[in-house]
């Protein structure tokens, strides 16, 4: 998956922030659609036909889509996928240019099927393995004197730390009686700023599944998936009075005489955090020869588990002659997460040497839930926040593939559209993709496929609560590449 970002200033500090909340709640709704969302490396054929796999996917992707097409198989079968991505961030920071590039190369997926005879009619087919379907390898970096009045510090203002707060970057405020009033900061910008931010991480699922041949063209099958997660995050930043704009008199805490004359300020933020557990798919598939198919398949998800540590350090000096020191130990937090049930329906057509095929799945956010672990307070405010914020979204498939007669060759193509999960965006946040593919087959016993995926979307300032410039954009787009090789045995 490569993205590309270009846009202004303040985007750049908004869409680095973006990467990973500063609060709680913004943690469990960002791991909640982190965990939900559904994923898009399988394999190449899947890829090139734009994911449309459920009712013509006879190897072990089925597991990952509808095990009931497991039962097509005509043999056993050996898959295996490696995916190549990166991540180009361009960033145009008050005139100032900076490119950040990552890359990621990784064997997404392996996998068996064999058939067992029931009797002269009927087979059963098992499969096992696993994918990587999900890949949160991103990063960027941003550089400059910030001119403007919008900074790394005025976010976490919005979302302040206790580790923000004794640097003297922020601080508290109350009401005559002692109520909290929010956090306020007097560094607003016209100082040298610098950010760097490195994520890196995937969702692997270890599969294994069964289809049941139940009569001619008809088969059941369920798999069952352990879903391990990783997903780590370091975030630098990085402030200093160059012009003196801050006199020796202000103090960046009213109430603390060592914060007078701010000269500079760093901030880290490195966070480690892995997700487990498992989910189980229903799937039925009627195929009338090899003319026309249907299919249905549906997802059952189990509570995942979140356990995450965190570190937050930082330094700040001042003209006063303080310097303050932040060395926090990592904090540990643990708790589950239930994502939403999926519901898909699929269909297919086979015209001789064309085949087309197409799916809806139907998935309602505001069902995460987040469970156990927190007290009782933060775990109702964020299932609070994900019924505010979420809806439900139809997901879309689509794709064909032409095979070249009595060459082997096959050529593929194909779409997605995945509308956002939040309520009320516009169709500029929905994801969209156009996929192409290539394959070889070498008389049906080793197929070989390249997938390519092309994709766009905007992308929101406010979908982790950060206290952005509503007025900037940002636009994402997707490049991702699948090589496979399947042997029919």
């Amino acid at each position: 998956m490569v993205a590309r970002r270009t846009r202004g200033a303040v985007g750049m500090i908004v869409s680095l922030l973006c990467f990973v909340p500063l609060q709680l709640h913004s943690q469990g709704v960002d791991d909640a659609i982190r965990v939900s969302r559904q994923g898009m490396n399988f394999n190449a054929r899947a890829l090139g036909m734009g994911n449309a796999y459920s009712t013509i996917g006879y190897d072990f992707t089925a597991l990952r889509m509808n095990p009931a097409t497991l039962g097509l198989s005509e043999g056993a079968t050996y898959t295996m996928s490696v995916n190549t991505n990166g991540f180009l961030y361009s960033s145009n920071f008050y005139g100032t240019e900076t490119n950040f590039t990552t890359t990621n190369t990784s064997l997404n997926q392996a996998g068996f099927t064999f058939p067992v005879s029931l009797d002269s009619t009927r087979q059963a087919v098992f499969g096992f393995g696993y994918t990587q379907d999900k890949d949160f390898n991103m990063g960027g970096k941003y550089s400059g004197f910030n001119s403007g009045s919008t900074s790394f510090i005025q976010l976490l203002k919005e979302d302040p730390t206790d580790a923000a707060r004794q640097l003297g970057l922020v601080y508290p405020t109350y009401d005559p009686v002692g109520r909290y009033l929010g956090d306020q900061t007097v560094l607003n910008g016209n100082f040298q700023e610098r950010g760097y931010v490195l994520d890196a991480g995937n969702m692997l699922h270890f599969s294994g599944g069964v289809s049941l041949q139940a009569a001619p063209g008809v088969s059941f099958g369920v798999s069952g998936s352990y879903n391990l997660g990783t997903y780590n995050s370091d975030r630098e930043f990085f402030a200093e009075d160059l012009l003196g704009f801050y006199p020796d008199s202000l103090r960046t805490n009213p109430d603390d005489p060592r914060t007078a004359g701010f000269v500079d300020a760093s901030y880290r933020d490195v966070r480690t955090t892995q997700y487990k557990g498992w989910d189980v798919r229903f799937g039925i598939v009627y195929r009338f020869y090899n003319f026309i198919g249907l299919s249905a398949s549906f997802k059952v998800p189990f509570a995942h588990l979140i356990d995450r540590t965190q570190y937050v350090s930082g330094t700040s000096s001042f003209s006063s002659g303080s310097v303050i020191d932040v060395n926090q130990t990592g904090v540990s937090t643990s708790y589950q997460i239930t994502p939403p049930y999926e519901g898909t329906i699929g269909a297919m057509v086979n015209l001789w040497i064309l085949t087309g095929a197409a799916e809806a799945t139907y998935v309602d956010y505001s069902q995460m839930k987040v469970s156990g672990g927190l007290s009782f307070p933060d775990e109702s405010d964020i299932n609070k926040r994900i019924k505010d914020e979420f809806t439900r979204v139809v997901n879309l498939n689509i794709g064909a593939e032409f095979r070249l007669p009595f060459t082997g060759l096959i050529a593929r193509a194909g779409a997605m559209y995945r509308p956002s999960p939040y309520k009320g965006d516009p169709s500029r946040y929905d994801q969209k993709f156009i996929t192409l593919g290539f394959g070889i087959n070498s008389s049906d016993r080793l197929f070989f496929d390249i997938g390519y995926l092309y994709g766009w979307r905007d992308q929101r300032k406010d979908e982790v609560q950060t206290a952005a410039d509503p007025t900037v954009d940002q636009t994402i787009r997707y490049h991702d590449a699948l090589i496979s090789v399947k042997f029919v045995l």
